[in-house]
């Protein structure tokens, strides 16, 4: 664009200076020099082009090219090293932090197992800088809309999980059973005992009826916090509306969750999003490959999307489409009414007739509330090319399963590589980990890894909520005095005002509170909120550690996973660690109690 630019001027300035009129240019300069572009690259049949579509937030210029790209690098090193293939993968990258131009990572594919040679040449859609962020009022009342869809989604995904996960390990068993002289049948059958569930389906069944139960609660507590949010951030006081925590919220509103109805609602900046896709496709066009793969995150999906199905770039040819924690199909619940989609919307894309080669990979997680499950059913007036849908165990958490694809190698990265291996055909066809049992091996030990940090995490969830919760029925039925949560807060409370500077933390606060008289209740309310947080600190800096001890765990499994023949490293040293940790959380818990107790 700043070559092209700087040859119209050039141009101009010529035509100027021969007329002579009076508005005529000086000449351009004689020490600045314009740029052409180098002529595009013939197209290389086996050369594939991959864009890194990154979803809603303030992903800086390079970053989703860098964080992406380098798990699939350290992946493809151990790989070649594990086939005796020596040398770095990585044969050019060239980036500048600006996003003026695009940049390019290329990597060498070796030849093996009779597919040929490839260089994969990655590249990314930015487009986080070219959004304007939404009003707070606006988003407020759009993620009322979301609330229910994310919570019905994720609740529908639980059976989908297990349904799919029983049919992988029947079909690994079995062909470990039928296949003669399969070296690894041993291996497959001790890590996929069948006829039986195993302790993680219990954990995952616990988590899926709480979600039932907690969900009436949890969509009451979130729209009343958001009904109530935007009025409170109104309050005339400097210093509240500047607190960090309130602009936190507002930035995660309005930014992070605002990106979401820029692509799919405002015409305006959906179109200019969808430009800067088809920019980096062209470019790797230019750059000789003959096959491109788009890869797309969380509202990436959304971009993706309307940009495959918009008529104006029905000549941009893409093989592939993979994504990963789409937001797509919440953008079509929310968005959809009794009469289906609007009839201008971009989301009613007819993806089947515009591109009916296209492959489409849908990676998702359980409890990932972007996806809210499967994409499923799509609504009146879409129509979408068939797709293969691939359920990940990320790390068991909504809070966590969303940004938390890239560092689960087994369920998400080898898949990932096997499909950009083949553009154009199936993931169990390609040169990388062709075993598709040992595959599933691999997920087992990952599902169980993963159970071992959902239970550690309800593990010092409980320590915490039993003396809190026991303490605080017991005070409010004035048994024993008045213990609980609330004598630890008012102590704690008038610890603080002896503290030098304490004032300037908490003169918003008392301003806030001399602006009415207020119900003694509430002081009561304050005392125990504050007696209770302490105690969640506490046992959060204690889960915190345990979840450090489960991430160095995680480390070196990932690395056993990724040879030829997995293998699985001692399991002592993890459980005495965890154990031990049960113990101090047991131990904590009791103190807790006995202190909330006196």
């Amino acid at each position: 664009m700043m070559s092209a630019v700087g040859r119209s001027r050039s141009r101009t300035a010529h035509l100027d200076e021969a007329a002579g009129g009076p508005g005529s240019h000086p000449p351009v300069p004689e020490t600045v020099s314009v740029q052409t572009p180098p002529p595009p690259l013939p197209a290389d049949p086996n050369r594939t082009g991959v864009v890194f579509v990154h979803g809603i937030g303030d992903q800086q210029a390079c970053g989703t090219l860098l964080d992406w790209s380098s798990p699939v690098v350290a992946l493809l090193t151990d790989w070649r090293r594990d086939h005796g293939m020596s040398g770095d993968p990585v044969v050019r990258s060239d980036y500048d932090l600006t996003g003026l131009r695009l940049p390019y990572v290329e990597l060498e594919i070796n030849e093996y197992a009779g597919h040929p040679a490839q260089t994969w040449v990655l590249t990314e859609a930015w487009w986080a800088q070219s959004t304007r962020p939404p009003t707070l009022p606006a988003m407020v009342n759009y993620s009322l809309r979301a609330l229910g869809p994310i919570l019905r989604g994720i609740a529908k995904g639980y059976g989908v999980l297990e349904r799919r996960w029983s049919r992988r390990i029947e079909i690994a068993r079995g062909y470990a059973y039928r296949q003669a002289g399969y070296q690894h049948a041993r291996l497959v059958k001790d890590a996929l005992p069948g006829g039986r569930h195993d302790w993680v389906y219990w954990l995952d069944m616990f988590q899926m009826h709480l979600t039932y139960v907690a969900m009436p609660a949890i969509f009451a507590v979130s729209y009343l916090a958001l009904l109530l949010y935007d009025p409170f951030r109104r309050i005339p006081i400097k210093a509240l509306q500047d607190s960090t925590t309130l602009k936190s919220i507002d930035f995660k509103l309005t930014k992070w969750f605002g990106g979401l109805p820029n692509v799919s609602d405002d015409k305006i900046q959906s179109a200019n999003v969808r430009s800067r896709l088809v920019n980096a496709i062209r470019g790797l066009r230019a750059q000789g490959c003959s096959r491109i793969v788009v890869v797309a995150h969380s509202g990436g999906a959304v971009v993706s999307f309307e940009t495959l199905c918009d008529p104006v770039y029905k000549d941009e040819l893409v093989d592939k489409l993979l994504t990963l924690g789409e937001g797509l199909g919440l953008a079509w619940r929310i968005n959809e009414t009794r009469h289906g989609l609007p009839g201008d919307s971009r989301l009613r894309g007819d993806l089947r007739s515009i591109r009916p080669k296209l492959r489409w990979v849908d990676f998702w997680s359980t409890y990932d509330p972007a996806p809210a499950g499967p994409i499923g059913r799509s609504p009146g007036g879409v129509k979408v090319v068939r797709h293969q849908s691939r359920v990940t165990v990320n790390r068991m958490s909504v809070l966590e399963d969303h940004g938390a694809y890239w560092d689960n190698d087994e369920d998400f990265l080898i898949p990932l590589m096997q499909n950009i291996d083949m553009p154009a055909g199936e993931a169990s066809d390609s040169r990388f980990f062709r075993d598709s049992s040992l595959v599933t091996v691999r997920s087992a030990w990952r599902r169980s890894r993963v159970g071992v940090l959902a239970l550690w995490r309800w593990i010092a969830t409980i320590g915490a909520a039993i003396p809190l919760a026991v303490t605080t029925v017991t005070g409010a039925a004035r048994v024993a005095g008045h213990p609980g949560p609330g004598r630890l807060g008012a102590e704690f409370a008038n610890w603080w005002n002896t503290v030098p500077g304490h004032g300037i933390i908490a003169g918003p606060l008392d301003g806030l509170a001399g602006m009415a008289n207020w119900p003694d209740a509430l002081r009561s309310i304050g005392e125990w909120s504050l007696g209770s947080a302490i105690v969640v600190v506490a046992f959060l800096v204690l889960a915190r550690f345990g979840v450090g001890r489960w991430d160095a765990w995680d480390h070196r499994e990932r690395m056993q996973a990724r040879q030829h023949d997995p293998r699985r490293a001692s399991l002592l040293g993890p459980t005495l660690t965890f154990l031990a940790l049960t113990l101090v959380a047991a131990a904590m818990s009791a103190g807790t109690f006995v202190w909330l107790w006196r």
